[in-house]
């Protein structure tokens, strides 16, 4: 086996967990990895089976193939997203990379790669061969929260606190300033984080 460096361009989202490419955006991505390596594909999917890759000294030329797969062999120099992508290549820390960041409405900072590395631009786990065309198919990655998921458990909160604040007799002031506070802020949830995608949403905390 033999180690290699490809340097190569792939698509990018117009923005990050967005699905469409309007813009034409790309990036590049170093590829550092055995040359070539087998894996599996399911038959009825062609989706990688388990998401494992093996080289020739692991005999990933001779390794017996599963009934329900077949197997395909990766030239890295010609395929090198789907080597990065199934986890061949060696990691990179994403915090070494140019990054773009954002000063959220609570003042935390929201930062993250300015251009998003493979891994976060493609939904692995969707990625499929397509054996119609044969050619791989890698759909952009997909937010894992949308605002009515938020607004969801926020009213489930904000029943809860306000249940609390009507039995709150044995409870000091500043407790109860507490949750009049709590209940303020998720009351103001839309309004406080107008314009921000979900993803980037900091729930208001119970105090207790």
């Amino acid at each position: 086996m033999a180690t290699i460096r490809r340097v190569f361009s792939y698509t990018l989202a117009d923005d990050y967990l967005a699905q469409t490419a309007e813009l034409n955006k790309s990036a590049q991505w170093t590829y550092v990895g055995p040359d070539e390596f087998w894996m599996f594909i399911l038959k009825d999917s062609g989706k990688p089976r388990c998401y494992n890759f093996f080289t020739k000294e692991m005999n990933g030329d001779i390794i017996p193939t599963p009934d329900d797969c077949i197997k395909y062999h990766v030239n890295a120099n010609v395929e090198p997203l789907l080597a990065t992508l199934i986890g061949a290549s060696e990691n990179v820390d994403g915090n070494s990379l140019p990054q773009y960041s954002e000063v959220l409405p609570n003042g935390e900072t929201y930062s993250r790669p300015r251009d998003p590395m493979p891994d976060h631009t493609y939904e692995i786990n969707d990625m499929y061969y397509d054996f119609a065309s044969q050619k791989w198919v890698f759909p952009f990655k997909k937010t894992w929260v949308e605002w009515p998921d938020l607004l969801q458990r926020r009213d489930v909160d904000l029943e809860r606190v306000t249940l609390k604040l009507r039995k709150v007799d044995d409870l000091p002031p500043n407790m109860i300033a507490q949750l009049e506070e709590y209940k303020s802020a998720l009351e103001n949830l839309e309004t406080t984080w107008a314009g921000v995608a979900a993803y980037k949403v900091w729930m208001p905390v119970a105090p207790f």
